[in-house]
């Protein structure tokens, strides 16, 4: 029987082969099965198979240990490696990870700490050189602690084609280069870069992407900037604003995800955002705060030069259903003298090359939309008269243009 179903897999097309593996590539108990249908199968379903490894615990190390110790070519084929660090780093037995020096063709590497945050670096030596090896296309950092700058710019050595960094609640005690550090080595900046300002001294990443120097970032090729902003530090935003104006950047995205904080105060620094041309504002519902952010962006918009690039602006306000957020229908009808101001400051004349603008009320199914949504439509005449798209929406789907859906992928 096993050799008759065989020889019936064999007669399909190796494209037809190929479509039933893909469709099956996120559900591994599936392939699992399509594997030990079909030997012939076994080359495609290993791909996805074998391609993320997770470790956070000593016996995950283990399993892939065995797993190697038993089939060594299986290495080659694992491509992302997220280390969460719990209870293995936290153990006598730092030599664990040293499971992941065989995995010689990762491309998108994840770190992250869980419950502590120390200078000294946890890992072996020879498991960091293994780290530092790849070349990476993409390299997310969450709770880490670096000793220098050093090390953190080692992951990049060997990745010029390196398209995202994502680095949240990362530090360095000593942000200085050591005289020893090679700054002119082969990186090149990535195409997305992800930061935030809650970590301790935040600036430290915008003082080296604003830096001559190409390391860890130079502004060459960055072009999606994501940041998580609690407008906490004025250091951190006055670097983002020279961050924004120079005139060598690439950047054309910026996205900003602001953080609710009770000890929050409106800041007086503002950024110049003319050189941008598609702005996403994500921002959470709550009373006062919502009203406070919107200030804030009418002021950043009404300094934009009489020249500026932009296109495409997408306000997001996001719900939580915790007791203190206020409904949609509430947030509309209290902020109405926002709206009439943001319409007046969307429709002058230094914005002349908006084209496109979108609030999201991001969020379920509302009885009653449709009437705040005409209500909200009433209040933006002056963009209507000039032509410019509104878009006015419970959830991302609305959005249509590339630039608003770019959007959407930026779920800090």
């Amino acid at each position: 029987m096993s050799d008759q179903t065989d020889s019936n897999q064999r007669e399909f097309p190796p494209e037809i082969l190929d479509t039933i593996v893909d469709e099956l590539k996120g559900n591994k108990c599936a392939l699992i099965q399509l594997s030990l249908v079909c030997r012939d199968l076994y080359p495609r379903t290993r791909i996805y198979l074998f391609y993320s490894v997770s470790l956070s615990t000593k016996a995950d190390c283990d399993r892939l240990r065995t797993l190697l110790t038993l089939s060594p070519k299986l290495a080659i084929h694992f491509k992302d490696l997220r280390i969460s660090c719990r209870e293995f780093l936290l153990s006598a037995d730092h030599e664990s990870l040293t499971v992941v020096e065989p995995l010689i063709n990762i491309t998108s590497l994840s770190l992250e700490s869980i419950g502590f945050l120390f200078p000294k670096r946890e890992f072996c030596q020879s498991v960091w050189d293994s780290l530092c090896s790849h070349s990476y296309r993409s390299i997310q950092i969450s709770s880490w602690c670096f000793a220098r700058m050093d090390e953190f710019c080692g992951l990049m050595y060997e990745s010029p084609n390196l398209y995202r960094i994502e680095t949240l609640l990362v530090t360095y005690p000593e942000p200085q280069f050591s005289p020893q550090h090679p700054r002119d080595h082969s990186t090149r900046s990535p195409v997305e870069l992800v930061i935030d300002d809650i970590s301790e001294n935040p600036e430290v990443v915008l003082g080296s992407a604003i830096s001559l120097f190409p390391c860890p970032y130079s502004l060459r090729s960055v072009r999606f900037l994501k940041i998580r902003l609690s407008c906490r530090s004025p250091v951190f935003l006055q670097r983002l604003d020279h961050f924004l104006t120079l005139p060598t950047t690439s950047l054309k995205n910026l996205y900003i995800r602001h953080c609710f904080g009770p000890d929050e105060t409106p800041t007086t620094v503002n950024l110049n955002v003319s050189r941008v041309e598609n702005v996403g504002i994500r921002i959470s519902n709550h009373q006062p705060n919502v009203s406070v952010r919107f200030d804030w962006w009418i002021a950043n918009f009404k300094q934009v030069d009489h020249h500026n690039s932009i296109h495409t602006i997408t306000f997001v306000i996001s719900e939580s259903n915790t007791e203190d957020e206020a409904s949609p229908l509430a947030s509309i009808r209290s902020m109405e003298t926002c709206w009439s101001q943001l319409d007046e400051c969307l429709a002058s004349p230094r914005l002349a090359s908006l084209t496109h603008v979108a609030i999201i009320f991001e969020g379920l199914p509302l009885p009653g939309w449709e009437e705040a949504k005409m209500l909200l439509e009433g209040k933006f005449t002056r963009l209507k008269q000039l032509g410019r798209e509104l878009v006015l929406g419970r959830n991302l789907d609305v959005l249509a243009s590339e630039a608003h859906r770019s959007f959407e992928s930026f779920l800090l």
